[in-house]
């Protein structure tokens, strides 16, 4: 069985003998700050990039946006996120990993626990909006951002309940997403702010759209390298990419 949503977190679990196992990998799932990031409107994130790397400290989020939280402010639940005061992210990893944000959109509905009962919700691997994002990214690349536009809209108002985006991004004082300046953002800062949103938690999907985009972190790396172990067998010479050196995003 796949990855699936409980109350709390996501659990790798599987059946067993008609039954299934809680006690197996659970993994809270903190929010990016670079995720929800750019849906912020009061300048914390802007405040947060600005910040020395080994000095950030989590922060609040204000935004118009419902998937993050709700219409109650910083601290109240959106759709697809929660806010979690408390943190388990050790800060001799980096502080700047840390986050009062949690991804909770693949929860169980009937509200139950972990054990004796079947209460959590699998993934969904590839959704409709995923589907929707990458044929709106084809249009823009095709310079077509009205057709782009109308597939994009559909996650942004249904889900987020945001305001329609135009064919040159979005504007306003409560305009979201935003650039890592604070302006408003453009079409492509609205089409990759909502398949991030949407993706979230879904495979690697945020990793390969990163280089396709040419967003990726300097040094990360780009290609997958062969396991060491099949290395090993073939007795061909251990390799690795990224950490600045071969296969490394620039």
């Amino acid at each position: 069985m796949g990855p699936v949503g409980g109350p709390n977190v996501l659990s790798a679990i599987y059946k067993q003998y008609g039954q299934y196992d809680y006690t197996s990998t659970r993994i809270i799932y903190y929010a990016d700050n670079e995720l929800v990031g750019p849906a912020d409107i009061s300048g914390n994130y802007q405040a947060w990039l600005n910040t020395p790397l080994e000095q950030r400290q989590r922060f609040e989020i204000t935004t118009p946006d419902r998937r993050n939280t709700g219409t109650g402010g910083p601290k109240t639940d959106g759709t697809y996120f929660r806010y979690i005061q408390q943190n388990s992210f050790r800060a001799d990893r980096g502080t700047y990993h840390q986050s009062y944000y949690q991804l909770y959109r693949w929860k169980p509905t009937n509200g139950g626990g972990y054990y004796g009962q079947i209460s959590a919700a699998p993934l969904i691997d590839i959704t409709k909006a995923e589907m929707d994002l990458l044929k709106a990214e084809g249009f823009i690349r095709k310079n077509d951002p009205a057709s782009a536009l109308a597939l994009i809209n559909r996650t942004r108002v249904a889900n987020g309940a945001l305001p329609a985006a135009t064919v040159t991004g979005v504007s306003g004082t409560d305009c979201m997403p935003r650039k890592k300046t604070g302006e408003c953002g453009d079409l492509w800062d609205v089409l990759r702010y909502e398949k991030r949103i949407e993706q979230a938690g879904s495979a690697s999907l945020a990793f390969y759209d990163a280089r396709g985009w040419g967003t990726l972190k300097k040094g990360t790396f780009l290609h997958l390298p062969i396991p060491g172990r099949e290395l090993a067998t073939l007795a061909m010479p251990m390799y690795t990419f990224g950490g600045s050196g071969d296969g490394s995003a620039p």
